[in-house]
């Protein structure tokens, strides 16, 4: 004969030892899968557009910025971990840009991968306080390892 006599508070105290373990499970997911956040200043929308899809693909927020004037406002909004700069900027160079954003206490820890379509000895040129430099063209593999090394 089957026992058909049902412990309501019973199963309801397993149901809640079950939401609450999966709830913790969901959690810990959760914090080893938040996306870093990755600011994109270039002037050129195409190679901003691309780098940008190239990231996102890889699970990284990121948005992108095209005039260097909004270089500030965008950190202070947006908060990113990694800021990706081109030398070459509208009004501005990103080597100066980015020696200022080291020199500031609220963005001096803020890596910062500088690209550019220029000579290494161009580039070079002037020094700055850039985290990585990457030269274009630039393979994407090594684009989202480099941005991975300095985000970690």
């Amino acid at each position: 004969m089957i026992n058909t006599h049902f412990n309501t508070d019973k199963y309801l105290t397993l149901l809640q030892e079950v939401l609450k373990l999966k709830i913790s499970v969901f959690l810990f997911h959760a914090k080893l899968n938040v996306m870093s956040k990755i600011l994109v200043l270039d002037d050129d929308t195409s190679n901003a557009e691309v780098i940008q899809l190239v990231l996102e693909d890889q699970d990284f927020e990121v948005r992108s910025i095209h005039k260097s004037a909004l270089l500030d406002a965008a950190i202070k909004n947006f908060g990113p971990d990694l800021v990706v700069m081109d030398i070459l900027l509208d009004n501005d160079d990103g080597r100066s840009l980015c020696d200022s954003l080291k020199r500031d206490v609220k963005t001096m820890n803020i890596p910062i991968l500088l690209i550019t379509a220029m000579l290494e000895s161009q580039a070079k040129a002037i020094a700055s306080q850039a985290d990585a430099l990457m030269f274009k063209p630039f393979d994407y593999s090594k684009l989202t390892n480099t941005v991975r090394e300095l985000i970690h």
